[in-house]
């Protein structure tokens, strides 16, 4: 609460705070979250240039109950060397500041989720509309537009590997509501001769299949058909420390065993549709290398980001920052980049926005800035 004068920390300490020092927590709130790039990203591009909504976002991540003030204190305290463990600022965005992961009431949506009144209570439609529409987003579509597709096509598609397309059309709706896709239909009502395309979040949602504690968070809001799973997973969750590092591989590998499950049994692993295109069932392979990486706990070097993005090659960026002297942005939510001004190439800095997502060749790896140099080469959206 901003107006409280007294703060207890974990050990019983109360720290007592005066307007000013109130400022300088808030400042090394703000560092935190600009030192941890995915929550960067995160917040980037959930507000996508809403003041309003990135002031909300703000307020509830400082409400969390997965940041304590001690964690505050300590990056105040250290000028901010001291780094907030990234399950701890990376929860606090997902679950805000409830026990337990609701989709329905956060920002971060599960796109494992079904309804439970479909005749099969599928939980791979909304992975696959956003996974349909990235596989496709180089492809011309809708007027000749790029990554721009008809609803009609893409339930074609996903129809001929399992899904009904009630459900389709009902996951479309919602996705469109929460911003994971956009439509290009001027009513309230969406139609099947509407085109849709990805965006910058509904991206950042793919990408978060890779990433641990949000693949945990999914794993507790699933209707799952397993009563075994549902057990284990429930007795877990009864736990003082639900979330302990053996609890988060535990629910996970029981989440990913049911998806397969489902998978292997319901859904088509790819069919050939009127074009020749393959349409392929989700693979699951980004989550299985989430539960990989928690369990022998990598991390990610200069040198691994370096080999794998290479000088000359093109990549699919997202703005997260534009100053008057280029464009800060995130390279699949992993490393951070940079297009100085002079490589946008004739094309003003007021043109871009944060959320735009770009084509950029790499110049090289700045180990004085350590980022990429980037040169612009168009827009996607």
């Amino acid at each position: 609460d901003y107006r409280q004068e007294n703060y207890a920390l974990k050990n019983g300490i109360k720290v007592k705070l005066n307007d000013d020092e109130r400022l300088e927590y808030i400042k090394a709130i703000l560092y935190s979250i600009r030192g941890n790039d995915l929550v960067k990203h995160l917040f980037y591009t959930i507000a996508d240039k809403n003041i309003r909504s990135g002031i909300e976002l703000f307020i509830d991540f400082c409400r969390s109950g997965y940041l304590k003030s001690d964690d505050f204190f300590k990056v105040r305290a250290t000028n901010g060397e001291y780094i907030i463990p990234n399950h701890m600022m990376v929860n606090a965005v997902i679950r805000g500041n409830r026990k337990y992961y609701n989709s329905g009431q956060s920002k971060i949506k599960n796109l494992f989720s079904s309804d439970y009144k479909d005749d099969f209570v599928d939980p791979f439609i909304r992975v696959d509309i956003l996974n349909w529409l990235n596989e496709n987003k180089n492809k011309e579509g809708t007027n000749n537009a790029r990554g721009l597709h008809s609803i009609k096509k893409v339930m074609e598609s996903l129809v001929f590997v399992g899904h009904q397309s009630s459900a389709i059309m009902r996951e479309i709706n919602y996705l469109v509501r929460e911003k994971l896709i956009v439509c290009d239909s001027v009513g309230d009502k969406i139609k099947e001769f509407d085109s849709i395309r990805l965006t910058a979040l509904g991206l950042m949602h793919l990408h978060l299949l890779a990433t641990p504690v949000y693949l945990e968070a999914c794993s507790e809001d699933i209707y799952y058909n397993k009563p075994e799973i549902v057990k284990r997973i429930s007795d877990r969750l009864k736990e003082k420390d639900y979330l302990k590092i053996s609890n988060v591989i535990g629910n996970i590998s029981d989440m990913l065993e049911y998806l397969s499950l489902y998978k292997n049994e319901y859904l088509a692993p790819k069919v050939e549709v009127f074009n020749g295109d393959g349409v392929c069932i989700y693979d699951l392979n980004a989550p299985y290398k989430g539960l990989e990486s928690i369990k022998h706990k990598p991390s990610v070097k200069v040198e691994e980001l370096k080999e794998k993005y290479q000088p000359g090659m093109q990549i699919e960026v997202i703005v997260t920052q534009v100053i008057e002297g280029g464009i800060f942005v995130s390279i699949n939510f992993e490393a951070e980049g940079f297009i100085p001004r002079f490589r946008t190439f004739g094309i003003e800095i007021n043109e871009f926005n944060i959320s735009d997502i770009l084509y950029a060749n790499i110049i090289k790896y700045r180990e004085d800035h350590k980022r990429f140099e980037l040169e612009f080469v168009n827009k996607i959206a």
